[in-house]
């Protein structure tokens, strides 16, 4: 069995594989949290007798073939096993001017310097978002097409977005980035990369959830650290929540614009 540990809002959760790869499809994939077993992600379905589930084939819920790359500077590794390499940079050539390396396929995106307060052009592969994204990855992710995805998607971990330059992301009930977890959005050359995020009420448009549970105030409504270095961001809140930040009781984590055009 081979395993791996995520943070998650809630702690630190292991997730387990009956194969040490995810190159070979049909092998159970479970998450152990605080001594419990579950199938999901979200933990919210348990596994009451991890053996006979195991021995039953797990339900259905295996490791899917192939890797499931995230992209950090540098390196990806798969989120399903202990997969990790380094890629090697290049030279990177843009003639085509549009936002893709002519030789490695990497994506341009303006990151923002402390230092020299201005914005260095980079280049990183990263996971290309579509119709079908519920969550954000954690390492880089991309927005390359005119994209609407109607669920609300959850940024895990340290995640990074670029909006390339003619493309729009609508995210039709918003973004949940909580605390604990972090946004970081960026734009191409032109800034014409779009980000419209609405809400359902007592939710923000980037940021917390709602922050009542049953009549219970709990801290779904706290927000992460949001940073924009570029893009047209467009974010609204519902009744009684932020357009970016905390929603309804939430507290509102660091928010840094750093450039683009934000609303």
């Amino acid at each position: 069995t081979a395993t791996l540990t995520i943070t998650q809002p809630i702690g630190t959760v292991t997730v387990s594989y009956e194969d040490s790869t995810c190159e070979n499809a049909g092998h159970p994939t479970y998450y152990d949290f605080d001594g419990k077993y579950y199938v999901d992600y979200e933990l919210t379905i348990e596994i009451s007798n991890l053996e006979s589930w195991l021995a039953d084939g797990g339900g259905g819920y295996i490791a899917p073939l192939g890797h499931d790359y995230i992209y950090f500077e540098g390196y990806y590794k798969c989120s399903r096993c202990d997969f990790e390499e380094e890629y090697e940079d290049c030279n990177h050539v843009d003639e085509n001017h549009d936002g893709v390396c002519d030789n490695c396929g990497a994506y341009e995106y303006l990151d923002y310097d402390e230092t020299s307060k201005s914005f260095i052009k980079k280049f990183i592969k990263a996971n290309v978002v579509d119709e079908n994204t519920k969550e954000f990855k954690q390492g880089f992710n991309v927005v390359t097409e005119n994209v609407t995805i109607s669920d609300r998607i959850v940024a895990l971990g340290e995640v990074h977005l670029i909006l390339c330059d003619g493309a729009k992301l609508t995210a039709s009930k918003g973004i949940t980035v909580k605390n604990g977890n972090s946004l970081t959005i960026y734009g191409q050359t032109s800034g014409t990369g779009e980000l419209i995020a609405n809400a359902n009420t007592f939710y923000s448009g980037i940021g917390g959830d709602n922050g009542a549970v049953d009549g219970f105030i709990t801290d779904n409504g706290n927000s992460g650290d949001i940073t924009i270095n570029g893009g047209k961001i467009r974010a609204q809140g519902a009744f009684c929540a932020a357009g970016i930040g905390g929603g309804l009781y939430g507290e509102c984590g660091l928010v840094t614009i750093n450039g683009g055009d934000v609303i």
